[in-house]
């Protein structure tokens, strides 16, 4: 089980890694890109909040950079893998193997969150409320910073949630097997929307006005 487990949690694309480690400029058209002194390994979340640049790796924890990437510091959350950020109610929200962590002071002090005994794939936020998909526990939202979370997982079929995103009043699950799910009503019920998809196995979601990609 625990093989298991660790295999789905690690199909993060190679392409986080390579993000992390090397920057371009969008503003020069074809510019270079350059390497920075990235630690951790593979990356599978980045946040950039003002000044801070965080980055969650797979099995080495959280670093933090205030100088675009050229020197990093570990900081300390006792999560070992990071898959997840999200920022809420000035709030940055962490997610990984060992539940959710959060910050309110750009990451000098991190304070459990809750979800200690869950392995978060995913966030979403939408008004006050925060979304996190589960590794084979659905999907669980908190609306006071983490106290407490309830489970909203009616019509939902597949507990391995990987990908989450809000728009509106619409809140979109991606699964590992079962592909896309959609509630209208904060998440109290999910129906299933795989109308054209041609492979089920949903990681990352992103909305252009009024289309979903």
């Amino acid at each position: 089980m625990q093989r298991a487990m660790r295999s789905k949690v690690n199909r993060f694309p190679l392409l986080f890694f390579i993000v992390i480690c090397f920057f371009s400029s969008i503003t020069i058209t074809q510019a270079d890109w350059v390497q920075t002194d990235c630690p951790g390994g593979t990356i599978p979340a980045l946040l950039a909040d003002g000044i801070y640049l965080f980055a969650g790796t797979d099995g080495s924890g959280i670093y933090l950079s205030t100088d675009f990437g050229a020197h990093w510091t570990s900081v300390d959350t006792d999560l070992f893998s990071a898959t997840q950020f999200a920022v809420l109610g000035g709030n940055i929200f962490v997610g990984g193997n060992t539940g959710v962590f959060s910050t309110n002071d750009s990451g000098s002090h991190w304070y459990s969150a809750g979800l200690d005994n869950y392995i978060v794939l995913s966030f979403a936020d939408s008004g006050k409320n925060l979304y996190a998909g589960t590794y084979g526990n659905g999907i669980l939202y908190t609306s006071d910073g983490g106290n407490q979370w309830h489970s909203i997982d009616t019509g939902l079929t597949d507990l391995f949630v990987q990908s989450l995103s809000s728009s509106g009043a619409y809140l979109f699950a991606g699964t590992a097997d079962n592909g896309v799910f959609l509630s209208t009503d904060n998440g109290m019920n999910w129906e299933e929307r795989n109308n054209g998809l041609t492979n089920t196995d949903i990681y990352s979601f992103t909305i252009l006005g009024a289309n979903v990609w």
